[in-house]
């Protein structure tokens, strides 16, 4: 029995032993797996801080591109990063013309956002590029690059014509040239009906200048298969560039353009405007070389110029409470038919146009296209 025990002395220290071998290499195993995590999400956390400084410089960069306020260019081992760096292929017409400068928008040491400018397509056309670095003393991450470009076509968004606007476009809240039946009974600003007949002034013709002056400023616009064109806040629907309607007048949806401000007909015969439900309250102006119909829906109204060549005609919807505010000048008579109301305003500049900066929409926001990898 003693000889026995004398044989298993030390057999539980090398078991302990190994014991905490295995526990120390579990142990190693876990900081390692710990540590490659730690360096995971810290390189995530970096290029995803990246992108949010490539957005910030983008946005920056709009609001001074916008207001004309470029940045000096600046020379820095940040532009040579971008020089050398994978994605040469990009910038291999590379030239700078503005860089953020980190405490301009991110607003820390560690948060790196540039702003480089290259030439891409066609001339006229400006395209920007912008790269956000997340570092320390060393470069740890670069987002991908954003492209902005620059919608330039809208030169202010004005027609440009050198007659002085018609007084009679602002005269009175109705002006015609022949009879107005029916007119609603709640109308402000007055009526001149017959007007011309007893004196030398006339009604104004779109036709004597207005509708050259459009034809000019749509010079080389491609036009759809319906015979219209937009551009810069301005729908101009032609009869020589095929927009006529089947057995009667061509007919058009103001639900079907967003952001237009006026539309301009050249079709002798007429044209129909149809202003649908749910539309509420919408600023356009509408202009015919013709004669002109407005079918607006119930609960809408109509602000702006309604100029026509010939008769027109102002139909509501069921309720009579569809409303016009602006003016209404026919060169033939004008009829109503279930209108709530016509309150005068002078909405006789709108005939150039929407006025909207150039690079902006209508509504004065900034027409840059955002383009992502």
């Amino acid at each position: 029995m003693e000889q026995g025990m004398k044989q298993q002395r030390g057999a539980a220290l090398v078991i302990v032993l190994a014991l905490l071998t295995g526990a120390l290499v579990v142990g190693v195993s876990g900081m390692q797996s710990s540590l490659i995590d730690e360096r995971l999400a810290g390189n995530y956390r970096a290029s995803v801080q990246a992108q949010m400084n490539a957005e910030k410089a983008l946005a920056k960069s709009v609001g001074k591109l916008v207001s004309g306020s470029k940045p000096n260019c600046e020379e820095s081992r940040w532009q040579e990063y971008i020089k050398n760096s994978s994605d040469k292929h990009v910038f291999k017409n590379f030239e700078c013309t503005s860089v953020i400068d980190k405490r301009d928008v991110c607003g820390d040491v560690e948060n790196r956002c540039l702003l480089f400018s290259i030439s891409v397509g066609n001339p006229g056309n400006e395209y920007m590029v912008v790269g956000g670095v997340a570092s320390g003393n060393d470069i740890i991450a670069k987002s991908l690059p954003i492209f902005i470009e620059y919608d330039s076509k809208c030169s202010g968004g004005r027609i440009p014509f050198n007659e002085d606007i018609p007084i009679e476009l602002s005269l009175a809240a109705i002006v015609s040239a022949a009879e107005i039946a029916f007119p609603p009974s709640n109308i402000t600003g007055g009526i001149e009906k017959n007007y011309g007949h007893a004196s030398e002034d006339s009604v104004p013709d779109p036709r004597d200048w207005y509708v050259a002056a459009v034809n000019e400023y749509f010079e080389g616009e491609e036009f759809e298969s319906n015979g219209c064109a937009e551009k810069c806040g301005v729908v101009f629907c032609s009869k020589s560039k095929g927009f006529e309607g089947k057995n009667k007048n061509p007919e058009i949806d103001v639900s079907d353009y967003e952001e237009v401000a006026l539309f301009v007909f050249d079709v002798p015969e007429g044209v129909t405007v149809n202003v649908g439900e749910g539309m509420g309250k919408v600023k356009a102006s509408f202009v015919s070389s013709g004669a002109i119909t407005i079918n607006g829906a119930s609960n809408t109204q109509v602000t702006g110029l309604i100029w026509s060549a010939g008769s027109m005609s102002i139909n509501g919807g069921r309720g009579g409470s569809f409303s016009v505010e602006g003016s209404m000048v026919a060169g033939g008579p004008i009829s109503f038919n279930g209108v709530a109301s016509v309150i005068f305003s002078d909405e006789s500049d709108s005939i150039t146009g929407p006025n909207n900066k150039p690079g902006e929409n209508i509504n004065g926001v900034p027409e840059w296209n955002i383009i992502y990898p």
